[in-house]
Formats: C-alpha cells, sequence, structure tokens
C-alpha cells in the first residue's frame, strides 16, 4: 500500500493542531487585563498547524486527481514489518539540531543557541556554497527575535552568559 507523504504530514499536522488547540484551553487564564491572553497566541498556532494541514491535504489531493506531480509516496507493509522509502537524512539532523538546542538553550542562552540551531539546518538545507547568507540569516533572525521579545514585548529570553544583552 503506497501513500503521499505530504497528505500523511497533513493529517499529522491537522491533529497536533487540534490536539494543541484543545490543550491550549487549559492554559491558566490572566488575573489582570484579558483573562483570555495567555491562550490568544497559543491558540493562532494550534489554528494555523490545523489549516497547513488542511492545505497541504487538499492541494496533495487535488494534484494526484489532476495527474499532476506529487510528493514522494512511502510503502507501508502491513503485514510483518513497515518500511518507509524517502530521504531520512533531513529529518534525523533537524532532530539532532533540535536535541542539542533543548540541551544548551539555558546555558548559552537564547542567541547563541539560535544561531548554531538555525545554521545547523540552513547549512544542511543550502550547503556551504551560500555560507554567507547562512550565517547572515541565522545571526539577524536570532538577535532580531530576542530584541523584539525582551525590549518590545517584554518578554525574558535566557541572555548570553557572558554578555548582558
Amino acid at each position: 500500500m503506497f501513500i503521499n507523504i505530504n497528505i500523511l504530514a497533513g493529517l499529522a499536522s491537522m491533529l497536533f493542531g487540534l490536539v494543541y488547540m484543545v490543550l491550549t484551553l487549559q492554559i491558566p487564564h490572566a488575573t489582570i487585563g484579558n483573562a483570555f491572553a495567555p491562550a490568544i497566541f497559543p491558540m493562532m498556532v494550534g489554528a494555523a498547524l490545523f489549516v497547513s494541514g488542511i492545505v497541504l491535504m487538499t492541494s496533495e489531493l487535488k494534484k494526484e486527481r489532476s495527474g499532476g506531480q506529487t510528493a514522494e509516496k512511502i510503502e507501508l507493509k502491513f503485514h510483518g514489518f513497515r518500511t518507509m522509502r524517502f530521504e531520512n537524512r533531513m529529518i534525523l539532523i533537524t532532530v539532532l539540531a533540535a536535541l542539542l538546542y533543548a540541551l544548551v538553550f539555558n546555558t548559552l542562552g537564547y542567541v547563541l543557541s539560535t544561531i548554531i540551531f538555525l545554521g545547523i539546518l540552513l547549512f544542511t538545507l543550502n550547503g556551504r556554497k551560500k555560507w554567507k547568507t547562512n550565517l547572515l540569516v541565522t545571526l539577524v533572525f536570532s538577535v532580531a527575535v530576542y530584541v523584539i521579545f525582551t525590549q518590545f514585548l517584554y518578554i525574558p529570553l535566557p541572555a548570553m552568559p557572558f554578555v548582558d544583552l
């Protein structure tokens, strides 16, 4: 049995988004101001995940019906073991980079750990030939998000251990 990988990803995104939205309803209400304020952004993230899953699934279903090029298909063998045929390298690198990010986040702070995480992902996607772009994106994104959160939104993020940003 062959299943389109994008349809499977769309279903997973929809399910994760739905569960995420339900769990945001359990966030404690604020005692000052709008009682639902702490749950607004997480609810928007869950809704975005759900809608993204729907869009991905419907676009792949339309491609399949029209005979256009669709995503790779994975083969699921239900008699015995499951085997999947697709590139696992990016998934493995992303998972390992995320684990590293989680391990060093509090120690190195937001900026350095995010630079390392994004750097790993961008160098994996773009390769070494685009090293200037990779470095520029990681530096600008990490510092800009840090400044936006700490200076404008007043949301503290772990600072670098040796620089008082």
